[in-house]
C-alpha cells in the first residue's frame, strides 16, 4: 500500500504543480510498528525511483505510539515554517499523523493546493476532513470490516470445523484484503464509510 500511496501522491503533484524544477516531499512515519515501516520504505523507493526525478524527499521523521496525538502537528509545523511552499506535501504512514499534519497545514495558512497530505487506513474523521476540504485530500481505506470476516472464517475452519492451521493460514500469515482509493470525487457521507466497499 505504500507504493501506492505514493503513485498516487505523485499523480496529484503533477497534476497540480506550479512551475518548473523539482517538487520536494516529506514524510512522517512510526517507526516502532513494522506496518509504518514497510509503508515508508515503499513510499520512499516510489519517491526515489529513476522514474520519478522531479520528486525530491526532503525530510523524514518518526513519532511513536505514544506521541503521535501531537509530535505529528509539531514536526508539520516546524517542517512548513523551515520550508513553506517548497513543500508540496506532507504524507503520513496513517490517517492519526496525517490528521496532524492536515491541522498544522491548514494552522500555517496554507490550503490543500498549497501543501497536501494523504494517508493509509481511511476513518470517518479522515472522510470529515475530505469533505471538509481540508489539506487532508485522500486515503488509502481499508476493509477492516473485510479483515474481520477473513479472520472469522479462519476461526470457523481451525476451532469450529478442526482444519489444519497450516492449511487454513497463509504461510506469510499476512492477510490482504480489498481496499479502496478516496478523495474527493468519491469520499462518502457522514456517517456512511462502510459505503466504499459496496459494489
Amino acid at each position: 500500500m505504500g507504493g501506492f500511496l505514493g503513485s498516487q501522491m505523485i499523480d496529484r503533484i503533477r497534476a497540480t504543480r506550479k512551475g518548473d524544477g523539482p517538487s520536494y516531499v516529506a514524510i512522517i512515519g512510526m517507526n516502532d510498528l513494522y506496518v509504518h515501516r514497510q509503508r515508508q520504505q515503499m513510499i520512499e523507493a516510489v519517491v526515489n525511483s529513476p522514474e520519478n526525478p522531479d520528486i525530491k524527499l526532503l525530510a523524514t521523521e518518526n513519532v511513536t505510539v505514544m506521541n503521535w496525538q501531537t509530535a505529528s502537528y509539531d514536526i508539520a509545523k516546524a517542517w512548513i515554517a523551515k520550508y513553506g511552499k517548497q513543500l508540496s506535501a506532507i504524507i503520513g504512514t496513517w490517517d492519526g499523523i496525517s490528521w496532524g499534519i492536515a491541522r498544522a497545514v491548514a494552522d500555517s495558512g496554507y490550503t490543500k493546493d498549497d501543501i497536501f497530505t494523504m494517508s493509509i487506513d481511511g476513518s470517518e474523521q479522515t472522510y470529515d476532513m475530505i469533505r471538509k476540504g481540508m489539506p487532508f485530500v485522500g486515503v488509502i481505506a481499508q476493509n477492516f470490516g473485510g479483515w474481520a470476516a477473513v479472520m472469522g472464517d479462519a476461526i470457523q475452519a481451525v476451532v469450529v470445523e478442526h482444519k489444519d492451521p497450516k492449511n487454513v493460514v497463509p504461510a506469510s500469515r499476512t492477510v490482504y484484503v480489498p481496499y479502496v482509493w478516496v478523495d474527493a470525487t468519491n469520499v462518502p457521507a457522514a456517517g456512511q464509510g462502510n459505503d466504499v466497499f459496496e459494489k
